[in-house]
């Protein structure tokens, strides 16, 4: 059953089959699929602009070893986030890993990444 209004706890991430650790606190979602920016017309009254948008998620995966993160780059796959604590789950098919990933050394946290495109879908359980 779905929590509302109860956040962190045990989180998993799977990409195309091969589960990676999650650092602290490091999953964010971007769920909305148009961008609103607010501009002023010339005559000072509000405008809107809006831009399509990817749906995604932005995360601090925990390095370990064996990950090809070079081949983590090329492939295209279903990606899938679990709130094992909250009953949520979010999905993705069909995406994509975006950016260019950085491995710190000092605390092996690996970020620089998202998972943009595809379909997204949230599950309450």
């Amino acid at each position: 059953m779905s929590v509302d209004g109860q956040f962190g706890g045990r989180i998993t991430w799977e990409f195309d089959g091969q589960k990676i650790s999650l650092g602290d606190a490091s999953v964010k979602l971007h769920p909305a699929l148009v961008e609103v920016t607010a501009k002023a017309n010339w005559d000072g009254s509000a405008a809107y602009e809006l831009k399509p948008s990817l749906a995604a998620v932005e995360f601090e995966l925990r390095h370990q070893d064996g990950v090809d993160y070079n081949a983590l780059m090329f492939k295209k796959g279903n990606l899938t986030v679990d709130e094992e604590n909250n009953g949520r789950t979010h999905m993705w098919t069909g995406t994509r890993m975006t950016g260019k990933p950085v491995v710190d050394l000092g605390t092996g946290a690996v970020t620089g990444m998202m998972g943009q495109g595809g379909t997204y879908r949230r599950i309450d359980a």
